[in-house]
């Protein structure tokens, strides 16, 4: 990190400004911290209605799709007034494509550490992969489960709880935005 701050800092010197970092005080977004991202994700699969697997009780399933999209807005509540207004003017068109929301965030295409978080809890035989849909066994013994469980019980993430529980209210679906 202190490379990108020495370039930055570079930078502003070029211009003829004095930069003034103190690399002790510099803090990383919750966003891109590994166990933020796989706490969320697993609230997004525990809470936002995933469907159960009819032959296995303790399997929840969720659309990749839409679990990347929910996890989106769900770590970023200022978009949630603007998606629902959005979601709000589509109801009832037919399959909405996201490009069609006047304000979708490129970044939901590039967010590489939701795609990285993802990669990480497959190749740990966290989650798994069946077609289209993201599987997770709330029965066994992993670290997204003990984290989410953890999460849920001492009411901790609050906030993106929240963002879920209005997610889930307007009760999307992968056909429904085209996944």
């Amino acid at each position: 990190m202190s490379t990108v701050i020495d370039r930055l800092s570079a930078l502003i010197t070029s211009k003829g400004l004095t930069a003034t970092i103190d690399n002790a005080r510099v803090i990383i977004s919750s966003q891109y911290d590994i166990h933020y991202q796989i706490v969320t994700m697993g609230l997004v699969i525990y809470l936002f209605r995933a469907k159960r697997n009819k032959t296995f009780d303790k399997i929840k399933a969720i659309n990749r799709t839409l679990l990347r999209l929910v996890h989106f807005l769900t770590i970023r509540p200022a978009m949630l007034g603007d998606f629902k207004g959005w979601h709000q003017s589509i109801a009832g068109k037919g399959s909405p494509s996201l490009e069609e929301w006047a304000s979708f965030p490129s970044a939901f295409l590039s967010d590489s550490a939701q795609v990285d978080t993802l990669t990480l809890l497959l190749i740990r035989g966290e989650i798994y992969e069946d077609g289209k849909d993201i599987l997770l066994d709330t029965g066994r013994t992993n670290q997204i489960n003990s984290l989410t469980a953890f999460a849920i019980k001492n009411r901790l993430f609050q906030r993106e709880q929240d963002t879920i529980a209005e997610l889930s209210a307007l009760k999307l679906s992968a056909s429904e935005m085209g996944f």
